[in-house]
């Protein structure tokens, strides 16, 4: 759409071998106010994101999707003055070895719920997030990596092929969270919540420390 204003995308199943839906032109934003119960799939293998918000272009809110690639990343925001306003619910799938759900360089306001699943990692951030409040996020190497700024981490469940690096916060990078929350140190039982076994949820903790006679203590987050 370049730099074409749209309101509404819905309803729709889009098919391609290259980009789905690019907004954003080299030298000014388009916009879409909304992109909702859609279904985006790639048919080859190529690095072309399916989502693509370019430059400054924007997109207010993905409500409710199913955006799969097989070789790279869902969604991507290629340029700080990228923008996304909120991702509510539906499933994202970044393939390849290195590919993720979402790649951000530019500025997602909310993500607020959805499954969201990469080869390498969930979601790459080297902008700006807003509040990540939920969701789940499975990556091989990394659930959620933060390479820019998140500015309130305050829930979601993680979950990795390796059991650790749940949430990489790299160097030079920040995440702040509210107070009293923390990645729990033991993982979802079936019986705790169907579906998220084995993840790890953030979100407020309490600290219950487990004393074993003839063994040192141990304190667990929950």
């Amino acid at each position: 759409f370049g730099d074409g204003e749209v309101d509404t995308i819905e309803n729709c199943e889009i098919f391609t071998k290259g980009h789905g839906i690019i907004i954003g032109h080299d030298y000014q934003g388009g916009s879409i106010n909304l992109i909702e119960n859609c279904t985006l799939e790639n048919s080859d293998w190529n690095t072309n994101p399916l989502v693509f918000v370019k430059k400054s272009g924007a997109i207010e809110t993905i409500k409710g999707c199913n955006i799969i690639h097989h070789d790279s990343s869902a969604i991507s925001v290629n340029e700080a003055t990228g923008h996304i306003g909120a991702i509510d619910g539906g499933s994202y799938i970044g393939g390849g070895s290195y590919g993720s759900a979402i790649t951000s360089g530019g500025t997602i306001d909310h993500v607020l719920s959805g499954i969201f699943i990469g080869g390498w990692d969930a979601i790459y951030n080297r902008g700006n997030i807003n509040t990540i409040s939920g969701g789940s996020f499975f990556g091989n190497e990394s659930a959620l990596t933060n390479g820019g700024a998140i500015d309130s981490l305050e829930g979601g469940y993680y979950k990795t092929a390796t059991n650790s690096n749940w949430i990489v916060v790299e160097d030079g990078s920040t995440c702040t969270s509210p107070e009293g929350y923390n990645l729990s140190t033991v993982p979802m039982r079936p019986s705790d919540f169907d579906g998220k076994e084995g993840f790890y949820h953030f979100g407020e903790t309490a600290d219950i420390t487990w004393a074993v006679e003839g063994q040192e203590s141990i304190t667990d987050k929950f």
